[in-house]
C-alpha cells in the first residue's frame, strides 16, 4: 500500500560508502606547486602524489625539443 519508509540503516550505509573515498593531493614534481586534489576510490596509505603542472610541462617540453 504505498512506498516503504526508508530504514534507519540506509543513511549509515551511504556514509560508509562515502567514507570509502579518499583524497590524494597532486603536487608538481618540479616546482612543488599544488596542482589539485584527486578523489580515489579506496583509502590509500599515501596522501600525496606527483605530476607536472602546465608551466613546468611547457618548460620541460621546450628543453627536450632543443
Amino acid at each position: 500500500m504505498g512506498q516503504e519508509a526508508p530504514r534507519a540503516s540506509e543513511p549509515v550505509q551511504c556514509v560508509d560508502a562515502c567514507a570509502a573515498f579518499s583524497s590524494l593531493l597532486i603536487v608538481c614534481a618540479w616546482c612543488q606547486q599544488y596542482i589539485r586534489w584527486q578523489r580515489v576510490a579506496l583509502p590509500m596509505p599515501l596522501t600525496i602524489s606527483h605530476g607536472i603542472c602546465a608551466p613546468c610541462y611547457a618548460q620541460v617540453s621546450r628543453e627536450i625539443e632543443h
